[in-house]
């Protein structure tokens, strides 16, 4: 499977520092962001599943950060480095 930089803990940092409520009623949960991680680490792709987000602009707003994130350690598939599609939560507190 693809990782991010850093691992969990990376992950995490990231969403703490780059992820912004958007403008509104203030609202909890998470938004699975379903996206492919490419050959060359990139993500490609990312969008919120029906029925897996918050609303709208929360979906909006976890999508642009996932579409921004770091080069991910691409996964392999049968040994070889393959695109591949993960599932990742957002999470707004």
């Amino acid at each position: 499977m693809p990782s991010f930089p850093g691992g969990q803990y990376g992950y995490q940092s990231y969403v703490r520092k780059n992820l912004k409520r958007p403008d509104g009623p203030k609202e909890a949960g998470k938004v699975w962001v379903t996206f492919t991680v490419l050959k060359s680490g990139a993500v490609k792709g990312a969008h919120v599943a029906p029925g897996k987000g918050i609303d709208a602009a929360y979906d909006a707003t976890a999508v642009e950060l996932i579409s921004k994130a770091p080069l991910f350690t691409p996964g392999k598939r049968e040994g070889k480095v393959d695109d591949i599609e993960v599932h990742y939560p957002v999470e707004f507190r």
